[in-house]
Order: C-alpha cells, then structure tokens, then sequence
C-alpha cells in the first residue's frame, strides 16, 4: 500500500522517471544522470510525512489502549470522557516523560477509574487528591480553583494528578515518588530513615506495581 501511494504522488507530480533513476543511483549502479533536486526535496518531504503518520499511529495505539483499560475498570464512563481522559494522559507522557502505563497502575489503585471517588481523609478524583494539594497545583498551573468540582473534573483531575506525580518523581525517583503520593513527605522520609512503609503504604507500592506489569503486558 505504502508503494503504491509512492507510486500515484510520482505520477502526479511528474517524477517517475526521475525515481528509478534515483533508485538506481542509490543502489550503486554508475549512471551518468544526476539525481533531480526535485527528488531529493521529494523523498524528504516523503520522510517527514512517514514519521508523522508514524506518530499518529502511536498516538491512536496509545488512546485506544488506554481506553481499553478503563473499560476494563470501568464501563460506566461514557465513550467521550474516556477518550478525553486517555488523551490527557497521553499529553501528560509527553510533557512529562511518565510511563503512560504508570499513570494508568496509579489511577486503578487510587481510584478504580471512579471519577468522583472520595477517600475517608478527603481526597477525590480519579488521581485522589487532596484538596489543598490540588489548590497549591492550580497555582502552579494556573488552573481555576472551584473546590471539588475541580477534582471531579476527570481532564483537570488528570492534569493535577500527573503533574504532581511528575514533581515527586523529580524529588525521590519513581518508588519513592510512590510512596509519597500515598503517604506524603513524612511518609517518604519516615521509609528513608527506618527501610519501612506506613502500614497503608506497604500494600499501596506493590499494588501499583503489580497492576504496572499488568498493563505493560498484553494482558490488560
């Protein structure tokens, strides 16, 4: 198929002949006949649109996979806020450099894919944060404040969440960014002093790990 797109834009642009003629030139064979600058400027535009239609390949893999797992999880979250949410994790992966497969093992264990998930000490949300976090988090991003109705907004829950994981993963690295997501800075510095979790804590890393696996498998 490819070859044959190739084929038809040679066609209409009149630069058939020339192609073989590059071809050959490329393959070693000693023809006389230089190669057309028309081709060249030709095969590089032909490259550039190759490697965006290989990101946007990737990137509707990626959509489509994370909405797989909130299906999975969830099948009461329409279609459309699905599709939002895999987007702003996928634009977090990007901005951040967060394993999209991460991001989606920390929302299963906080949340279950349950937007408007309250934990008992207040927190809410997909990604569960608390809400002074997420006030400090809106400054920082300069996102409108509204109380709950941010964190139950699941794009901006999104954006806070994985923004914030990306601070943490800045200051004590990927397990000990864990640890302090769940059990704060007292939590992290209480695991570097003694080598043991909160008691919520030693339950909570394993499970994102194990759900991290999971998802980085075929095995959604």
């Amino acid at each position: 198929m490819r070859n044959f797109i190739v084929w038809v834009i040679l066609v209409l642009s009149g630069l058939t002949p020339f192609y073989f003629v590059s071809v050959a030139y490329y393959q070693g064979y000693n023809y006389s006949i230089p190669i057309n600058p028309r081709v060249v400027r030709f095969e590089q535009q032909f490259n550039y649109l190759a490697s965006v239609i290989a990101v946007d390949n990737e990137y509707k893999a990626s959509i489509n996979r994370i909405k797989t797992i909130i299906r999975k999880r969830n099948k009461l979250i329409p279609q459309n806020i699905a599709e939002s949410i895999a987007r702003e994790i996928y634009l977090a992966n990007l901005k951040y450099s967060i394993d999209i497969n991460l991001i989606c093992a920390l929302i299963t264990q906080e949340s279950y894919w349950n937007i408007l998930a309250t934990s008992y000490k207040g927190a809410g949300g997909l990604m569960q944060i608390m809400p002074g976090t997420g006030l400090e988090l809106c400054k920082e991003l300069n996102i409108i404040w509204e109380g709950y109705a941010t964190l139950y907004n699941p794009v901006l829950n999104v954006q806070l969440g994985t923004y914030y994981l990306y601070k943490l993963i800045n200051k004590y690295e990927t397990k000990g960014a864990l640890v302090a997501y769940n059990g704060g800075h007292n939590g992290w510095l209480y695991w570097q002093r003694t080598g043991i979790m909160f008691k919520e804590t030693q339950g909570y890393v394993p499970r994102i790990y194990s759900f991290l696996n999971q998802f980085q498998s075929v095995n959604l």
